[in-house]
């Protein structure tokens, strides 16, 4: 598991085997190589250099430091994974252009805007 932090520190999101959850454990994303797509399987974000970035090349998350513990359903959180990548059509990833400047809406809003097909 590796853990996704937000500017201020705080716990926004983790990885577990390439599927991208909430701390609540609401499945947002699925990263495929570095591409990580959206609810409507399309690409939204890239991870690499240990960041997450939206596709204009803004910050939405960095691991975090240090590992804390969260508590999932693994089985459910999986399952939900493979169904999205059941709506992914389209692999194909843009190269982007990394900034140093944090995304202004958070790692939630920026995947909360595509809604499932």
């Amino acid at each position: 598991m590796v853990i996704l932090q937000g500017k201020s520190k705080k716990t926004v999101a983790f990885f577990h085997n390439n599927v991208l959850a909430l701390p609540d454990g609401k499945v947002v994303a699925v990263m495929l190589g570095h591409c990580v797509f959206g609810p409507d399987g399309k690409v939204s974000a890239k991870y690499f250099k240990r960041t997450l970035f939206s596709l204009d090349g803004q910050i939405l998350a960095k691991e975090a430091e240090a590992e804390p513990s969260i508590d999932f359903d693994a089985a459910r959180l999986l399952n939900e994974g493979w169904e999205l990548i059941g709506r992914i059509k389209d692999h194909s990833c843009p190269v982007i252009d990394p900034a140093k400047v944090w995304a202004k809406r958070s790692l939630e809003e920026h995947f909360s805007i595509a809604e499932p097909a």
